[in-house]
């Protein structure tokens, strides 16, 4: 019997949920923001809330009803249910991308999905975390599951269309997936109507919905005062900054993380990029290329590390050393965007020099497709340049980002894992990572309240 369980094909995400349950087993609940959701009364003043929370605080009415909600849960009784959530998303990713060597295929993603950093989840509360962010991502990935099944004339049911509107209306009640499921649905219509293909009207409808959504995040009067409020609390000279400046914030927070942290689904993705390029052209200037991102990390990872150990004061000592501090410190304490530009500018260079070598790694009927999951992904962590809590949200700010990473990398292997499989280097590189991140995450659980 458990000899047939194994062979099935989704049986690794089995597993994941396995240690996914396990990490939730060693989480504490009713801390952060929990604390406040849960203190929030389930009777006829809990509509008098949501609609203070719109004019004083958040547009995200339908999420902080389901944070109310999750938080009045057994802790025990939540955490499995988020375990489900989240090896959920594998199946999800597995069923829209996955077409040959599907149960080799499914034991990479349910390891990537043990990589991906669980305890950003934790950084408002468990509860709170996961329904702002996590939730309107599986909301996404499940919509995209449908709008697959029409472009492969399948019928959909009553119940799907039901589940469709839900999760079309959560996901796009959080900003960040707005914009992103905007840029999405207008894509697929000009696609659809470029190449003459059958048109279904739950596009334009999904488009209106986002649109719609945004506009009503920016005209919501608590997202307004909400905003004053963290400014004074989190970035008193965020005010005082220009479109520009925002986005240039934005922009360096974001590939300064990626390249001064262990981000080990960024390393994944650009080595995957590196080996792709060398299966495909063989050309060591590529390769070259590629691997430049991944050389900068080498330099910038060990000094920020040092800076936390006790030697970190002998790098001020040294002075290329200390003016590698001075770069990281930019990504991740305030600073004036204005006095930055060199590094955008240097930070841009090296975002080209990865776009180009996405470009070589893909087909060309796949390259379109990836470099907008990409392109979406990065815009939805680069639009926290708008927000004071830029620095203050923290990593969880990062999952739209990271998910869209784990996408390419899905259809990287798709096609090139039976010469990756002969290179065992790659699958051997790829299990030490995932018990590295899946202790790593461990440990930080373990660490918090």
């Amino acid at each position: 019997m458990l000899k047939k369980i194994k062979k099935r094909e989704y049986f690794p995400f089995i597993l994941l949920g396995f240690m996914v349950l396990i990490m939730h087993l060693l989480m504490t609940g009713g801390w952060g923001d929990d604390d406040g959701f849960s203190k929030v009364k389930l009777d006829n003043t809990l509509l008098d809330y949501l609609v203070n929370e719109y004019f004083t605080w958040s547009s995200r009415g339908i999420i902080e009803l389901c944070a109310v909600l999750f938080s009045k849960l057994n802790f025990l009784i939540w955490s499995i249910f988020n375990t489900i959530i989240y090896t959920s998303i594998g199946v999800m990713l597995s069923k829209l991308l996955v077409k040959n060597n599907n149960r080799e295929m499914n034991y990479f993603i349910a390891g990537m999905m043990i990589i991906y950093p669980f305890y950003h989840m934790a950084t408002a509360g468990w509860v709170a975390t996961c329904a702002n962010y996590l939730y309107p991502f599986v909301c996404l990935i499940y919509c995209l599951l449908t709008i697959k099944k029409f472009f492969e004339n399948k019928k959909i049911l009553w119940y799907e269309y039901l589940f469709y509107a839900i999760a079309l209306l959560y996901a796009s009640s959080m900003q960040q997936v707005a914009v992103i499921m905007t840029m999405l649905f207008a894509f697929l219509a000009v696609y659809i109507i470029a190449n003459k293909l059958s048109y279904h009207h739950i596009i334009s409808i999904s488009l209106i919905v986002n649109v719609a959504q945004a506009i009503n995040a920016i005209i919501c009067p608590g997202n307004k005062l909400r905003t004053l409020e963290e400014s004074v609390r989190y970035f008193p000279m965020f005010a005082e900054f220009t479109l520009f400046d925002k986005l240039n914030i934005g922009f360096y927070t974001t590939m300064i993380s990626f390249l001064t942290s262990f981000d080990a689904i960024f390393l994944m993705f650009i080595s995957l990029l590196f080996l792709t390029i060398m299966f495909k052209y063989r050309d060591y200037k590529l390769g070259f290329v590629a691997i430049i991102p991944f050389l900068i990390w080498l330099i910038f990872m060990p000094i920020r590390a040092l800076l936390k150990s006790p030697y970190g004061n002998l790098i001020s000592e040294n002075k290329f050393a200390s003016f590698i501090v001075d770069v990281i410190k930019i990504g991740y304490i305030e600073s004036i965007p204005s006095e930055t530009l060199w590094l955008s500018l240097a930070l841009l260079i090296i975002s080209l020099l990865i776009l180009y070598s996405v470009i070589r790694a893909f087909d060309k009927p796949e390259t379109m497709a990836v470099l907008f999951i990409l392109v979406t992904g990065f815009i939805s962590r680069v639009l926290m340049g708008f927000s004071p809590t830029v620095y203050a949200s923290s990593y969880r700010t990062f999952i739209f980002m990271y998910f869209s990473l784990i996408i390419a990398l899905i259809i990287l292997l798709n096609k090139w894992l039976p010469q990756l499989r002969e290179k065992k280097i790659f699958t051997h590189l790829f299990v030490v990572v995932c018990a590295f991140s899946y202790m790593l995450n461990i440990f930080k659980i373990v660490s918090l309240p």
